[in-house]
């Protein structure tokens, strides 16, 4: 399997209900792949990058970053504190404090280290709402284990 498609894969599988807010599941979709019904807060997993480090022992080895975009929308300016907290349970999933990788082993693939590279806040207004956006980029060191 692709290294982009695991690592993709394994992301929908840890987020995707496991997210909540004031009781709602926060729902994640794949890019800009969103239903016209789709509600605030919602997250986004966006541009992927994919660098190929070398081989090593007839192992593949990449660097792959992940963009998780946080896309709160409200009439009232609350968005910013929305998408920190779920930001937070995003880290606890992804990157938590014991070291525990995402597991791409089904599909082939090996984590072996993880980082967050960056995040980055952006806020706009519209007709009706405050829109609130936190994008977070993580950073994957990932071999090829089958």
């Amino acid at each position: 399997m692709e290294v982009s498609l695991a690592l993709r894969r394994a992301y929908f599988k840890k987020l995707n209900g496991n997210i909540t807010l004031d009781g709602d599941t926060i729902p994640v979709f794949d890019a800009y792949a969103l239903p016209e019904d789709v509600t605030y807060p919602y997250m986004l997993l966006s541009s992927q990058v994919n660098v190929q480090r070398g081989v090593k022992c007839n192992t593949k080895m990449y660097n792959s970053t992940i963009l998780v975009d946080i896309v709160t929308g409200d009439i009232d300016p609350i968005g910013r504190e929305q998408s920190e907290v779920i930001a937070n349970k995003i880290e606890t999933l992804v990157y938590p404090d014991n070291d525990t990788d995402l597991d791409l082993t089904d599909d082939g693939w090996e984590i072996g280290h993880t980082q967050r590279e960056q995040d980055f806040d952006s806020s706009q207004r519209s007709d009706v709402y405050y829109i609130f956006r936190k994008l977070i980029r993580y950073e994957h060191l990932i071999s090829k284990t089958k």
